[in-house]
């Protein structure tokens, strides 16, 4: 396999890493917090969150659709938690079916810590989160899916000015109209699926507009999303199944844009 393409100014902005399962039982809101009892020294801060919808990927060949399952319960669903670190650049989420870990850039100068890192923090909490399940006495997860999101952002001003320059750093979006009734389009959006060869995931590719909090920039947004079931769900499998993922998010964000983002942030393989 040869080298996967590598950048030495990647517009990303966020990465999560998460395993989603079945809803555990007796994970109440007073266990939450007992596990935050654990982690508070390195994440002091919370937040609720609404819960991300159970999404399971079709099977290969079907319309990729994103569509949550339905579950039907007299009980409202627990919210969504984070527990923020005191830098605010890396964020634990637990739901009563799924767990993630994401790193965030909030300042400029920061620099991405890369996927080994990333992934070796995910690894660690997600093994404290166990022991702390089998602690309580409660049911180990049934995982269903494994999800890797890496979101890049890319300001207005930094290689784009109008919707019809997109097309030079994204081959995902090509602004073209026959004739000349329309003017230049205000807005965008736009949404590719790929299904893995061997069917065990998928990539989902998105490019939205969006506007950085900070400064009230416009800015697109693109986000590549791995998402699908391990071989097993043991470590080595999930870690197996986390760097294909990665290497689709990767070679994929490589495909879906052109040479002029190559100059831009710096390709280096």
């Amino acid at each position: 396999m040869s080298e996967l393409p590598d950048y030495r100014k990647p517009p990303v902005v966020q990465v999560a890493a998460g395993l989603q399962f079945g809803a555990i039982q007796g994970l109440t809101g007073p266990r939450v917090g007992s596990y935050w009892s654990l982690i508070r020294e390195d994440f002091p801060q919370v937040q609720e969150q609404p819960p991300i919808s159970h999404i399971v990927e079709l099977p290969a060949g079907k319309i990729p659709e994103q569509m949550p399952e339905v579950r039907v319960s007299m009980v409202p669903p627990l919210p969504r938690t984070w527990f923020v670190s005191a830098d605010g650049t890396a964020i634990i989420q637990v739901q009563q079916d799924r767990f993630h870990y994401n790193w965030r850039k909030l300042r400029p100068e920061q620099e991405y810590p890369r996927y080994p890192t990333v992934k070796q923090a995910f690894f660690k909490h997600w093994d404290g989160f166990w022991r702390f399940l089998t602690a309580e006495g409660l049911a180990a997860p049934e995982i269903d899916q494994c999800e890797l999101v890496y979101v890049n952002v890319v300001p207005k001003g930094e290689g784009w000015e109008t919707v019809s320059d997109l097309s030079e750093l994204f081959t995902v979006f090509k602004w073209r109209a026959r004739g000349d009734f329309l003017p230049e389009p205000e807005g965008m959006s736009g949404a590719l699926h790929f299904g893995w060869p061997d069917g065990k995931g998928r990539l989902h590719a998105e490019l939205v507009p969006v506007r950085i909090e900070a400064d009230n920039r416009e800015a697109a947004q693109f986000r590549l999303i791995s998402r699908g079931r391990p071989d097993s769900t043991d470590a080595k499998s999930i870690d197996a199944w986390f760097d294909k993922a990665r290497e689709w998010i990767v070679r994929g964000f490589a495909a879906l844009t052109d040479s002029k983002g190559d100059e831009l942030w710096e390709r280096i393989s």
